[in-house]
């Protein structure tokens, strides 16, 4: 578990939402595509980003419904170029 604040200049919010086909929105649209068009964001994101990608952090939010195979895909897909990866929590609220 890590608070940290972030350099916002090298930060990008995915959030996933639950369904047949989850909606996947990147910085705050929507993906017409879901996973496929992230893909291709990413890769937008990469050739933007500084020498070193691991100055780039992506957030993702998922909501709760979404499956862990779904959310370990978008974690594969930003691991692998090399930005860093963070999951927005949740508190538990009674």
């Amino acid at each position: 578990f890590v608070m940290d604040s972030y350099n916002r200049d090298n930060l990008h919010i995915i959030t996933i939402t639950p369904g047949d086909s989850p909606r996947v929105y990147a910085g705050g649209k929507m993906l017409e595509n879901g996973l496929k068009s992230l893909e291709s964001t990413l890769d937008t994101w990469a050739a933007q980003a500084p020498a070193r990608k691991d100055a780039v952090t992506i957030l993702i939010e998922c909501d709760p419904a979404v499956s862990a195979g779904i959310q370990q895909q978008v974690i594969d897909m930003v691991l692998l170029r090399k930005f860093t990866c963070s999951l927005v929590g949740r508190p538990a609220l009674n």
